[in-house]
């Protein structure tokens, strides 16, 4: 069996290992939209050989994240596909050793993924190292103090601003996944995911990305300000008695629904591991001590799975 990276002519035979593996087109869209950011690497991107045929695939994706006050390189695990012929048989193995070492050697400290608790321990993932921030909300306690904002679709231009709303809301946060110069990382995929930008007296004071249904579902949520925060979150809850916001309790926005000591519950399945001796202790030194555990919000690409 040879690991290799992928090359621009495996990227059809890659797809048709996720899609068997995974049973839909869901991982194999993922790999296309991730090979369009501007960290994706291709030598993170292997693939598994077994006399001339592939066999395997696995994508490292680069990320810089918060943890511990600091910004930190990493990368995401996701997703990994053996196909089924040939599973069991030590191809996902060998491609997470490769994968490790070759992200060792260009200097990320750790890699992450969200994934079964019984496979990933044993290459050094360790479990419960980030949950999910969910506050439900009321729309009866709140008042929006700004009205109603101006909305609209996000552009080119609004990078910038939308990259230091970011910092404001996340920075405090572990395991928030910093975006990318890219409208890549604020438009979905999804046609059901909508993205918009809010604005008062003309100037751009928030973002939020969430999807339409019998309740909305708000993915990601950017707010200048407490007040921006709860006017827009009257606006996104469209007459609905109640809906979540994805904010943490470390989020700049916390602070507007007096949510600032909220506690969030570790996943099982969300999982780190150092690619470099101690890259992790501080971390999980800081929960054992009371932390909170960090809160990933994936970026666009993820939103169809």
């Amino acid at each position: 069996m040879d690991i290799r990276a992928e090359t621009v002519h495996d990227h059809s035979a890659v797809a048709r290992i996720n899609l068997h593996a995974f049973g839909g087109m869901g991982e194999p869209m993922l790999v296309a939209l991730l090979r369009q950011r501007q960290s994706y690497d291709p030598d993170l991107s292997l693939v598994a050989e077994i006399d001339g045929e592939l066999v395997g695939h696995a994508l490292f994706t680069p990320y810089t994240i918060r943890l511990a006050g600091e910004d930190v390189e990493t990368v995401c695990l996701a997703p990994i596909g053996v196909d089924p012929a040939h599973q069991k048989q030590g191809v996902g193995t060998a491609l997470i050793e490769e994968g490790h070492r070759i992200a060792a050697a260009k200097g990320f400290r750790l890699s992450f993924l969200l994934g079964h608790t019984s496979y990933y321990p044993r290459f050094g993932y360790r479990t419960g190292a980030y949950g999910v921030a969910e506050l439900t909300l009321s729309t009866s306690d709140i008042n929006p103090p700004l009205g109603t904002l101006e909305t609209r679709p996000v552009d080119e231009p609004d990078l910038p601003v939308l990259r230091a709303l970011w910092q404001h809301e996340q920075a405090a946060v572990d395991f928030a996944m910093q975006p990318e110069d890219s409208l890549f990382d604020w438009l979905s995929p999804d046609p059901r995911v909508f993205a918009r930008i809010f604005l008062h007296e003309g100037q751009i004071v928030g973002y939020a990305r969430y999807r339409r249904s019998a309740r909305t579902r708000v993915i990601s949520f950017l707010a200048a300000d407490d007040a921006v925060a709860r006017t827009m979150f009257v606006q996104l809850a469209e007459g609905a008695p109640e809906i979540k916001l994805p904010i943490h309790p470390y989020a700049a926005s916390a602070r507007a629904f007096g949510a600032q000591d909220g506690d969030i519950e570790a996943w099982d399945a969300g999982m780190a591991c150092p690619l470099e001796p101690g890259a992790l202790d501080a971390y999980f030194g800081g929960l054992s001590n009371g932390r909170v555990p960090g809160a990933v919000i994936w970026p666009p690409a993820f939103d169809p799975l």
